[in-house]
């Protein structure tokens, strides 16, 4: 990669990532097929978490937003990855990758401009930067980099697409806003439960030990960003939602007692082909559907809390993008919900490590 692009991508929560070829280059990563195995025999698409052992002496452990925050460094509390999804990809791949039309047209899937960006394209175009390249094309490569980083590891399908509306999200004034360790987690947990014996998604945040975070020294903006984790909230990526559930996992973050919120149908699409909507807004035909609920719970997201925030954090999130219609279209309605009765109650549950278990399910297995 040149030194311009790089530096652009330093500037981004993106940097961490630039690392990773070097990590693996040393060699000896192996992906433990038979823990993943076990991962995927005890996760519970209902609750979205796992559930381990049987009857009324399961537990429940979650990989949550503070998992996926130590583990990659995403951000966690900001806005939603989500927005509008364009039929027509031509014009939004030419405008954010400096491509002409015919270059986009051939990024595309089937060339039709209306389809998904093929990944394994990307480096045919952006493998490297011109010596007269304008400040422009360097944020294009920076780009076409963080787009080849969703499409093959942190947001991967088997079709080896991504969707170009990511594209408008990857502004590098605005990039860092975006909850993508969220948005990364919702794709985890859509994979886990959508009951297939093999999975596509960030699996490299499955088999990472998940040992106890407390030896970590903390910055200010750490702090800030872990305040989600106590949040009872829809967690999304455009269509995909699922749940982080502190409400029913409480003990992994520490917590003996906690409030409890009704718990959201999920009315959604799962998968999805459609064009030309905002899936900030969309209800489909006949109000089918609940993501105007759902992203405004996300949103409101302070008012779902199962415990008082920590000494040294606030309520209130620098990373609210006020203009978003999502706001002024539901304020009022989700903040209702927060009047509903809340109680307290109490569950034993054994504090072990996730990894421990599935290991022990493993060999078990083996």
């Amino acid at each position: 990669m040149h030194e311009k692009v790089a530096k652009k991508i330093e500037m981004t929560c993106f940097s961490q990532f630039l690392k990773v070829k070097e990590c693996f280059s040393k060699g000896n990563f192996h992906l433990p097929l038979g823990p993943l195995e076990a991962l995927l025999e005890v996760y519970d698409k209902e609750k979205c978490c796992f559930r381990l052992g049987k009857e009324v002496k399961d537990f429940l452990l979650d990989m949550g937003l503070e998992d996926i925050y130590f583990i990659t460094g995403l951000p966690i509390d900001g806005i939603q990855v989500s927005g509008y999804v364009t039929y027509e990809a031509v014009d939004l791949v030419m405008k954010h990758l400096n491509l002409k039309d015919y270059q986009a047209r051939d990024l595309l899937i089937k060339g039709s401009g209306n389809g998904a960006i093929n990944v394994n394209k990307l480096p045919l175009y952006f493998k490297e930067l011109p010596s007269a390249a304008s400040d422009s094309d360097v944020e294009a490569h920076a780009k076409a980099f963080i787009m080849y980083l969703l499409g093959t590891t942190l947001l991967p399908n088997r079709k080896g697409t991504i969707m170009p509306d990511f594209l408008e999200l990857l502004d590098l004034q605005k990039i860092n806003k975006y909850v993508w360790g969220a948005a990364v987690l919702a794709h985890i947990k859509n994979v886990l439960g959508n009951g297939k014996k093999s999975i596509c998604c960030f699996t490299c945040g499955l088999i990472v030990t998940w040992n106890p975070y407390e030896r970590l020294a903390l910055s200010q903006d750490d702090v800030n960003q872990l305040r989600a984790k106590y949040a009872m909230v829809p967690i999304i990526c455009y269509q995909t939602v699922c749940l982080n559930r502190p409400d029913i996992c409480f003990k992994q973050l520490g917590l003996e007692v906690v409030n409890v919120f009704a718990i959201p149908k999920m009315k959604v699409v799962q998968p999805s082909k459609h064009k030309d909507i905002d899936w900030r807004l969309y209800e489909g035909h006949g109000k089918t559907y609940n993501y105007p609920e759902l992203n405004g719970m996300w949103t409101n997201r302070f008012s779902y809390l199962v415990t008082n925030l920590p000494n040294g954090s606030s309520e209130s999130s620098s990373s609210i993008d006020v203009d978003t219609p999502l706001i002024k279209y539901r304020k009022t309605d989700i903040n209702r919900k927060r009047k509903r009765p809340e109680y307290e109650y109490q569950v034993v549950q054994c504090e072990i490590c996730l990894l421990q278990v599935v290991l022990s399910f493993f060999f078990l297995y083996v």
